[in-house]
């Protein structure tokens, strides 16, 4: 599809071109470890001393290597709980393999101490897709769009996608709210 194509479909639409792409695995954990380094060498992951970061599933990039890297770097790190319909909490990880499946499959900390969302200096954002402008394409529930209108206005924000994921526009909505960062296997955009 070309990327007026694209940008004409709806979320619904989209969500399901998205899931059906596949790549080999080969490849998927090499884009991975690309956004890792990449993600890591920027300053705001540096500078940052409290990291909100999602545990990657599915279609999502894997998190595995940022979250041990935050750790061993000894900054706090925060992983979603989710409460319930759209909503949920950041709760405080000390240890990897303390990560145990929660609500949907996503690993988390059932016992974690909770962080309040203005508290959080990064945070890094999951998505089937982001556009160039920071808009993303979660899986629909609303959990991120919600929680990211409790942050501090000083809280970097930052989406990661594949390359192949990163589209110049996607059909938003007035509730969605857009990443400051993006970081993909080829580059990062400041938006």
């Amino acid at each position: 599809m070309t990327g007026k194509e694209l940008e004409s479909l709806d979320k619904k639409e989209l969500r399901v071109l998205i899931r059906e792409q596949t790549l080999p695995e080969s490849d998927k954990a090499a884009a991975d470890r690309r956004v890792t380094e990449n993600l890591i060498n920027t300053p705001e992951f540096s500078a940052a001393g409290s990291i909100f970061a999602f545990v990657g599933v599915g279609h999502e990039i894997d998190t595995s290597d940022i979250i041990k890297s935050a750790l061993c770097a000894g900054k706090r790190v925060y992983v979603p709980f989710c409460l319930g319909k759209g909503i949920m909490k950041a709760v405080r990880l000390k240890a990897y393999d303390g990560l145990k499946p929660g609500m949907y499959g996503v690993p988390t900390v059932p016992d974690g101490d909770e962080i309040s969302p203005d508290e959080l200096e990064l945070i890094i954002v999951p998505a089937l897709c982001y556009d160039r402008r920071g808009y993303r394409l979660g899986r629909g529930g609303g959990y991120y769009d919600r929680y990211l209108k409790r942050i501090s206005p000083g809280t970097v924000t930052i989406g990661l996608c594949r390359a192949g994921t990163l589209l110049d526009r996607i059909n938003v909505m007035p509730h969605d709210v857009r990443v400051r960062v993006i970081v993909t296997d080829t580059e990062v955009i400041r938006t």
